[in-house]
């Protein structure tokens, strides 16, 4: 597989997992309503080491981004969606560069003819 093969394939694979574990979850329990979790430390150090996770996927994302508005939009996906942003920001990437790719191809072959 290609590389942007393998990052498609994962953030799909992201996405089927997470999307129905989730609602699983909703279904069963509140997001808020985790009061005897937040009094394990395992736990909290599980969260703490996540978080860190994301604000550290979105310093990466930040470099990539131009505008503030889409990166204060991508801080707000992935402290909330988490791995489900993080999932949709790779497709979003590889789908961009994909039709960036094309059409600088299509931009070589109208200046060489």
């Amino acid at each position: 597989m290609t590389s942007k093969k393998t990052l498609v394939s994962y953030a799909v694979i992201a996405l089927l997992l997470m999307v129905p574990f989730t609602v699983r979850a909703m279904n069963v329990r509140g997001v808020f309503d985790n009061a005897a979790l937040m009094a394990d430390v395992w736990f909290q150090v599980t969260l703490l080491d996540a978080y860190l996770a994301f604000f550290c996927v979105w310093i990466f994302v930040c470099r990539l981004e131009k505008s503030a508005t889409s990166k204060a939009l991508w801080l707000l996906g992935i402290l909330s969606l988490g791995s489900m942003a993080i999932a949709a920001y790779i497709l979003k990437m590889a789908l961009v560069s994909e039709t960036q790719q094309k059409a600088a191809d299509s931009e070589k072959l109208s200046v060489s003819h």
